[in-house]
C-alpha cells in the first residue's frame, strides 16, 4: 500500500485501540491528528517511507493508553524524545530504530517503568544516557548501538530488568564499565564494541 495517512481524517477514529500500516510504502508526514486516537493501545507505522517528524508530543499528552509504538525502518522519519514521553506510562514496547532521529534522551524515561523493549539503535542520538533508565526494572531488551551517545555508563544501569541483550556499541561512550553491571545476572548478551570504554 502507497499514499498518505489521511489527514485530518484520521483523528475521527476515537474509538480504534489498533492501528497498524506497517510494512508498507507509505509515505509523507504523520498527521498530528493521531494525537486524537486516545482509545490506541498499538501503533504500528513500521517498515514505511513517512517523513518529517513524529508528533511526539501529542502523542505523549493524548495517548496514555499506548502500550507499543513502533515507528522503526522509516529512513526519512526524525525528530527529537521530548519529555512528554514520560506521560506514556502504560508503555511496553518504544522502537525507534534505523531512522533519523536526534537529540537527547530525556529524564522522563524513567517514568516508563513497564517498559519491556527499548530500541533506539540507528539513529543520531547523542549525549548521555539519563540515570533514570534505572528505574526501568522490567526492561527486557535495550537497544542503544549506532548512535553518538557520550559519557560513561550510568551505575544505575544495575537496576534494569532481566535485560537481554545489551547493545551500545558503535557509540562514544568513555569511562570504565560500572561495577553494577554485575547485577544483570540474567543478561546473555553485552556487546559494548566501538566505544572508548577503558
Amino acid at each position: 500500500m502507497s499514499g498518505t495517512l489521511p489527514a485530518p481524517e484520521i483523528g475521527n477514529f476515537r474509538k480504534l485501540r489498533f492501528i497498524d500500516f506497517s510494512f508498507n510504502s507509505v509515505g509523507g508526514t504523520i498527521p498530528t491528528e493521531v494525537g486524537l486516537l486516545t482509545s490506541a493501545t498499538n501503533l504500528d507505522l513500521r517498515s514505511n517511507l513517512l517523513e518529517g517528524t513524529l508528533p511526539m508530543s501529542q502523542i505523549g499528552n493524548n495517548l496514555k493508553r499506548l502500550e507499543h509504538l513502533k515507528v522503526n525502518r522509516n529512513p526519512f522519519l526524525g525528530g527529537t524524545i521530548p519529555k512528554e514521553i514520560g506521560k506514556l506510562q502504560q508503555l511496553k514496547g518504544l522502537y525507534l530504530s534505523e531512522s533519523n532521529f536526534s537529540g537527547t534522551i530525556p529524564s522522563e524515561i524513567g517514568n516508563l517503568r513497564k517498559l519491556i523493549e527499548f530500541v533506539v539503535s540507528g539513529n543520531a542520538f547523542s549525549g548521555s544516557i539519563p540515570s533514570q533508565i534505572g528505574n526501568m526494572q522490567r526492561l527486557y531488551w535495550l537497544a542503544l548501538d549506532s548512535n553518538s551517545f557520550t559519557g560513561n555508563i550510568p551505575t544505575k544501569i544495575g537496576n534494569m530488568g532481566p535485560t537481554m541483550p545489551l547493545n551500545i556499541s558503535h557509540n562514544f561512550f568513555s569511562g570504565t564499565i560500572p561495577i553494577e553491571i554485575g547485577k544483570l545476572l540474567n543478561v546473555r548478551g553485552l556487546d559494548f564494541r566501538n566505544n572508548f570504554i577503558s
